[in-house]
């Protein structure tokens, strides 16, 4: 996950961070390994 800089409270404005998850197949790695996820939960679907 990307997460925002911190540095950040000069600018003067509120910073909004959106994540996004999609559904579908695992995506592979240029070895041929799967993405694992690092943690957490798989996500509901809606």
């Amino acid at each position: 996950m990307h997460l925002a800089p911190s540095d950040h409270t000069h600018v003067g404005a509120a910073r909004i961070m959106h994540r996004v998850m999609l559904a579908g197949e695992v995506p592979v790695g240029v070895d041929g390994r799967p993405s694992q996820a690092v943690v957490g939960t798989e996500p509901g679907r809606w």
